[in-house]
């Protein structure tokens, strides 16, 4: 988070965005969004920059309201006051509270005293702390530092489109900083309009998590398989899956919201993917009618969203336990209803963008306890880290062959 020019950004709009997440437990994006839909066009560029700005606040809301000596509190009017702490912090305060040694000296002493209560320094909520201090113990802080940077975006080369070089090139004749993260994944840096770029136009890339990337290999996939992506949403892993596939075989879509899946279409378009189809999910005969016909169905689980406090971090104040407790039993719903279009021989395949275990590996060993027919191939949890990645959960499971 750079030391922010008053003038950039429009002060109102901020705490409005901000009052949107504190009392309506809304996104960041959504509540930008709307937003940028009533403004008048003028404005607009004004409220476009109080959305990293906004992200960058709630990243360090309690810790900034100790330094500031206020009260903790959900309160959108302690914007401009927190904002004139980080100030100080240079080059910016992310990169400051991960370096100790370069804190300034006006707030040594403050930060080391708030070092000492984990909650207030990560910025997390009692109930979200005691969570994640559950799943992961010792490790946490590291994880919760990796969390609390700004994190760049990543992107997956669409194989059935382009190379990574060939990418690589075009991004970077454009004046784009463009570096190499893997086979398939690029990384960038500073501000980007990615959007705007014939690379992307063509077809030639997605944005998508550098982690999130990893599902759709996870999930062993052939050319040729019968694939159903049952939480598909707006389509990044059914995408993957169908590069994987080489475009041979059969992907179908669903999702209970029709916007995603008409943003999928045009997105499948764009990639040149044509052996995905999309189907709305509107009652539970949508997967009756489709039992043990699938090689592979992939359920990328609604979830608390904790692997992504980096780029979603209004879930640090917007999760209670009675939404933790809605989404578990959606996921073991979920887990439920797609087991069985698992033909014989097949695989399931379970993701959450969680760190929790009870999202994680306990909702995997309660599925197996109540369905014998299954066992568990693989299970592998992706931290948050330096470089951008978030954090991740993936479970493999097979059904039994008939004998």
């Amino acid at each position: 988070m750079h030391p922010i020019d008053p003038d950039s950004y429009d002060l109102s709009s901020l705490q409005a965005l901000l009052h949107a997440v504190f009392t309506q437990s809304a996104t960041v994006e959504g509540a930008h969004t709307l937003l940028m839909a009533e403004a008048p066009p003028e404005h607009r560029s004004r409220i476009l920059a109080t959305f990293p700005i906004a992200k960058a606040l709630l990243r360090h809301w309690y810790l900034l309201c100790f330094l500031a000596e206020q009260k903790p509190a959900l309160d959108a009017s302690l914007a401009d006051v927190l904002l004139k702490v980080t100030t100080d912090f240079k080059p910016d305060l992310d990169a400051c509270l991960k370096d100790p040694a370069s804190w300034p000296v006006r707030w040594t002493q403050r930060l080391a005293q708030a070092q000492l209560d984990p909650p207030r320094f990560y910025s997390l909520s009692p109930f979200l702390w005691d969570r994640l201090q559950a799943s992961h113990g010792n490790e946490l802080k590291t994880i919760l530092a990796a969390l609390n940077q700004h994190q760049p975006p990543t992107l997956r080369v669409n194989t059935l489109k382009s190379t990574p070089t060939a990418v690589m090139q075009s991004l970077q004749s454009n004046g784009f900083s463009v570096q190499k993260l893997g086979p398939e994944t690029l990384s960038m840096r500073g501000e980007t309009h990615l959007h705007h770029t014939e690379a992307f136009r063509n077809g030639w890339f997605e944005i998508q998590d550098q982690h999130s990337q990893q599902v759709a290999p996870f999930c062993q996939v052939k050319p040729g398989q019968r694939v159903l992506d049952g939480c598909a949403g707006a389509g990044g892993k059914s995408l993957h899956l169908a590069a994987l596939m080489q475009n041979r075989g059969q992907i179908i879509a669903m999702d209970i919201v029709a916007q995603k899946l008409e943003r999928l279409q045009e997105r499948a378009r764009r990639a040149g993917v044509h052996c995905l189809q999309s189907r709305l999910k509107t009652s539970t005969k949508t997967l009756k009618r489709l039992r043990d016909s699938f090689d592979l169905v992939l359920i990328d689980a609604p979830c608390s969203g904790t692997g992504t406090l980096g780029r979603h971090p209004e879930i640090k104040f917007t999760l209670t336990q009675q939404r933790l407790d809605q989404l578990q039993n959606e996921q073991a719903e979920l887990l439920r209803r797609h087991a069985w279009v698992v033909k014989p021989g097949g695989t399931l395949v379970y993701a959450t963008c969680s760190l929790l275990n009870e999202e994680n590996t306990e909702q995997i060993s309660s599925f197996l306890n109540s369905f014998p027919d299954f066992h568990l191939q693989q299970a592998q949890t992706l931290l948050p880290d330096s470089q951008g990645g978030q954090g991740f959960f993936m479970a493999r499971l097979q059904r039994a062959s008939q004998h």
